[in-house]
């Protein structure tokens, strides 16, 4: 079950249900690449994620099929 199929309440938010955007970056860290320079890469990402509309994942990746628990359902998050 994908997140948005559980339609988790959530009155904040637009749709009225919760939904899941995501931002990628990977790097190696070394004289190039800081750990502020990852992180401001991935809130880059998250944001066009965002920009993308809901339930996106930015850059857009192959995700393995990964679940997680939440409350007593199990979530699938790939």
């Amino acid at each position: 079950m994908r997140v948005a199929e559980c339609r988790i309440p959530r009155d904040r938010a637009a749709t009225g249900f919760v939904t899941v955007s995501v931002g990628v970056a990977s790097g190696c860290l070394g004289r190039d690449t800081t750990s502020e320079g990852l992180i401001a890469a991935a809130d880059s990402a998250l944001y066009a994620a965002k920009r993308g509309g809901r339930n996106k994942i930015w850059p857009p990746l192959a995700v393995p099929e990964v679940s997680a628990e939440f409350g007593n359902r199990r979530v699938a998050l790939g």
